[in-house]
C-alpha cells in the first residue's frame, strides 16, 4: 500500500468515526437510517400501486382514504377505488387510484 492510499484510507475512517451510530449502522445494513429510528419506507408504483413498510395498524379504511398508523405519526392514502391487498409484518400494500399522500408527524430525530 503506498503513502497516498494509505492517508486516503486513514481520512475515510476518520469521517465514518464522526456519522452518528444510526448512520453508521444503517449504511452497514444498507437501509435507511429514519427505518432504524421508527420511520417507514414507502414505495409508489404510478399511481395504482403503493408498498409501505412499518405500518403497525390500520386507523381509518374507506374505498376513498386509508389512514395507517406508523411507530411515529401516521400515512395518510387519498384516492378512488382504494384496496388493502395485503397487510402483514409491518407491510401494507394498496391499489387503486392514489392521489395524494399525506405524512403526519413521522418526523424521526427531530
Amino acid at each position: 500500500m503506498n503513502e497516498k492510499s494509505a492517508k486516503r484510507n486513514n481520512k475515510t475512517s476518520a469521517s465514518e468515526e464522526k456519522c452518528s451510530l444510526p448512520a453508521r449502522v444503517s449504511r452497514f445494513l444498507d437501509v435507511p437510517s429514519d427505518m432504524l429510528l421508527g420511520g417507514c419506507y414507502l414505495e409508489m408504483h404510478g399511481q395504482n400501486h403503493l408498498r409501505l413498510q412499518g405500518c403497525k395498524r390500520i386507523l381509518c379504511y374507506t374505498s376513498e382514504e386509508i389512514v395507517l398508523g406508523l411507530r411515529r405519526g401516521r400515512v395518510r392514502i387519498r384516492g378512488r377505488d382504494l384496496v388493502c391487498i395485503s397487510y402483514h409484518a409491518g407491510w401494507v400494500i394498496i391499489e387503486g387510484w392514489v392521489c395524494g399522500v399525506d405524512l403526519q408527524g413521522t418526523e424521526v430525530g427531530r
